[in-house]
């Protein structure tokens, strides 16, 4: 990605870390919540590449659970129920992508667009009030930015660098502290982040409550070998 497109910087890298462990410090329920630096993340123990010990989040454990139920069940049991409005799924090939592909997640991008338009998403910077996604590693949140529809590829470090993604900009991504604040536990941290959601978007969130306008939000999982799997989802608190 970075080859491709010149950025992000190890810097704008840095900042997720920075924001996404921050978050974490008002995370009751999270592991990792730190108060850092970019020179803290910059400073960190080389991995491979440009990622760096702060650049990663930690696997975990832990467990989470979700109530489903259809319009009717929903409105029976519950006073505030939280609707899914969207919901798109895509499983590319689990070999080594297209070359067109490198350096983009094309599964994300497929699913985010067939999630939307089932919602009727047409500018996500405009309708949602903030994001919950995949950040294993900070650059893998940059590069969703743009696989999500909040800027164009190669645009994400500019994003975090503005501060529109930070909890207080235009459009929070992972107000939660994502997986590098609250740890990772495959499978269970999808449930968790969906959870984050629902109690945000009905007021209850706490310590990370972002402001709620638009009533809507957005969930996106990516995994599978060489990320060729991603489920996105949208969820509305009016029905």
């Amino acid at each position: 990605h970075i080859d491709r497109f010149g950025a992000p910087t190890e810097e704008q890298m840095a900042r997720v870390s920075v924001k996404n462990h921050g978050n974490a410090l008002t995370n009751p329920l999270a592991q990792s919540g730190m108060a850092l630096t970019v020179d803290d993340v910059m400073n960190s123990r080389r991995i491979a590449g440009p990622i760096k010990m702060l650049d990663c989040c930690l696997y975990s454990e832990g467990a989470g659970a979700l109530i489903l139920a259809s319009e009717e069940k929903a409105l029976e049991i519950c006073d505030n129920p939280i609707w899914i409005d969207g919901a798109g799924t895509s499983n590319i090939r689990t070999s080594m992508p297209d070359f067109d592909h490198l350096g983009r997640i094309p599964c994300q991008e497929q699913a985010a667009q067939r999630a939307y338009r089932m919602a009727g998403i047409t500018d996500p910077m405009a309708q949602l009030d903030f994001v919950e996604t995949h950040d294993l590693l900070t650059g893998v949140e940059l590069m969703s930015y743009a696989e999500l529809g909040l800027c164009a590829p190669g645009q994400g470090g500019r994003l975090i660098e503005e501060g529109v993604t930070e909890k207080s900009g235009a459009l929070p991504v992972n107000p939660s502290g994502g997986m590098m604040g609250c740890g990772h536990v495959a499978g269970c941290s999808g449930i968790s982040r969906v959870g984050e959601i629902v109690q945000q978007l009905r007021g209850k969130a706490g310590g990370t409550q972002v402001p709620i306008n638009q009533g809507r939000a957005v969930f996106s999982a990516i995994g599978g070998p060489a990320i060729s799997q991603s489920c996105t989802l949208v969820f509305g608190r009016d029905q």
